[in-house]
């Protein structure tokens, strides 16, 4: 009997630490006074019985957060090398056995090519491969980029994106 007495005792000091804390640091509800007692003495009576179990929970997500994924943006250190626009479309050009794809700088993405390269004036372009975390492994897109005189980046072009698994 006395160990019920402690496990309950024990669970009822973790609920009344855990609303405490929601109570005073989580953003509040706008609920009536009746339904936030109700739901304090439910919480009580539930907590009480099942303690364990949430303070695994609670530990568990403080010492395992959730992953964020990595949001694509092509940083300075992603650039490799600077190179001309004719440089760019005598490497770029698609040689197919098969002639499915007309021998013309990145083949079926030609259009979005030349749509890119249309609306850039200066001469030199930068090439990139940036890699990021996300969800299902490491993603990386290759492609070109065209810098800004502030050296910002506003407009790329990407003409290869694939995955690599989590090691």
């Amino acid at each position: 009997m006395i160990y019920l007495i402690i496990y309950l005792s024990l669970g009822l000091l973790y609920c009344l630490g855990a609303l405490t804390y929601s109570y005073f640091f989580e953003k509040e509800d706008s609920d009536s006074f009746e339904r936030s007692i109700s739901n304090l003495c439910l919480g009580l009576v539930v907590g009480a019985l099942v303690w364990p179990f949430l303070a695994y929970t609670h530990l568990n997500s403080y010492l395992n957060p959730p992953f964020t994924p990595e949001i694509f943006a092509i940083k300075q250190k992603d650039l490799v090398e600077a190179m001309s626009v004719t440089e760019v479309e005598e490497k770029e050009i698609v040689h197919d056995p098969l002639s499915a794809v007309f021998e013309l700088p990145f083949g079926h993405l030609n259009s979005k090519w030349e749509e890119f390269k249309g609306n850039y004036k200066p001469s030199t372009l930068w090439s990139f491969k940036s890699e990021y975390e996300d969800y299902s492994g490491i993603s990386i897109k290759e492609g070109y980029v065209k810098l800004e005189e502030d050296g910002s980046i506003k407009d790329f072009f990407i003409h290869q994106d694939y995955r690599k698994p989590k090691k």
